[in-house]
Formats: structure tokens, C-alpha cells, sequence
């Protein structure tokens, strides 16, 4: 298993189905898995139930996926759960799409989906990025094998995990 982490608008959708397509094996999206388990968008699972119920499906979500030689792109707040850092470091690989706040604002910014996502602090986009990725930074990156710059383009970050995993033969991918 290769897992993307990261923060809103890092690229792990995007870079996921990509990198699925050109090793030809399966992707998998938390989010998506989520609300599709729940039959309700994210924003109203944590409207309705709150953060801990939806953090509870994400995690049920990610220790569901047992398709070997699979590319999942997690949601941005898997990791603050010490459970599932150590489920995803236990079974497969871990990419960390590291971006600077600007990017993630202005991707964000831009996104027709950023409406469906809840606010994770009710504070402004801009302010919101930098505060969550201040609580999560350590988090992503004591839990990577290996850092990318999600500021390249996704073709340039597709070739550098596959040069990463050709390398470091453990990895399935």
C-alpha cells in the first residue's frame, strides 16, 4: 500500500489517480470512501455528528482497504490519530505532498469543492491553513518515508515517488 498525506490541497486526489493510472494498480480516497459509506457529504457528518464521529469512519475507512498494490490518498487529518499513524507505517509506504500555506490558499481558493469541506476552525481560509498546518506539520512529517514537494507539477511528483520507490525496493509499487 502507498498512502498520500497532506493537508487540504496538497494534490493527494489528483496525484493519487495519477500515479494508480501510470503503475496500474488501484486508488482508493478516504474522503470519498467516507461519504460514500455515509450517503452524506463530509461537511454534514461533522455538522451533524461532529469531528470525532467523522475521524471514526476515516479511520474505519483506512483499515477497510485491503486491495494490495493500492495508491490511497487520505484525508488531511488521518494523521492526527496515532492509530492510524501507526496502521499506515505497519502496512505500506507513506508520501508526504508538502506544500507551503500559499499554495494550499490559493489551490483552495480556487477549488469548487471547497465549499463542501466544513471549516475545520471556523477562522478565514488563509488563517485556518496556516493554524491547522501549525498543529499537524510534525505530524505529517514524523510519519513520512518520504517527503515531495506538492508544489510541482502532479507529472513531476508522479516520476519523483516512482524514482523513490524503484530505489527502495520493500515498497510493492
Amino acid at each position: 500500500m502507498l498512502y498520500l498525506i497532506g493537508p487540504r490541497g496538497a494534490g493527494k486526489t489528483t496525484v493519487g489517480r495519477t500515479l494508480a493510472e501510470s503503475r496500474m494498480c488501484h486508488f482508493f480516497d478516504t474522503d470519498s470512501l467516507v461519504k460514500q459509506n455515509a450517503k452524506i457529504s463530509i461537511a454534514e457528518i461533522v455538522e451533524r455528528d461532529g469531528w470525532p464521529r467523522f475521524r471514526d469512519l476515516e479511520s474505519s475507512v483506512l483499515r477497510s482497504i485491503q486491495q494490495p498494490n493500492s495508491v490511497i490518498s487520505t484525508g488531511g487529518g488521518i494523521i492526527l490519530l496515532k492509530e492510524n499513524r501507526d496502521f499506515m507505517k505497519k502496512n505500506g509506504c507513506i508520501i508526504y505532498l508538502q506544500a507551503p500555506s500559499e499554495v494550499l490558499i490559493n489551490r483552495l481558493s480556487v477549488d469548487p469543492e471547497t465549499s463542501q469541506r466544513p471549516t475545520l476552525t471556523g477562522k478565514p481560509l488563509a488563517e485556518e491553513i496556516v493554524e491547522v498546518m501549525k498543529e499537524r506539520e510534525s505530524y505529517y512529517l514524523d510519519t513520512a518515508d518520504y517527503i515531495i514537494d506538492a508544489a510541482l507539477p502532479t507529472t513531476k511528483i508522479v516520476y519523483q515517488i516512482d524514482r523513490f520507490l524503484q530505489n527502495d525496493k520493500k515498497y510493492f509499487v
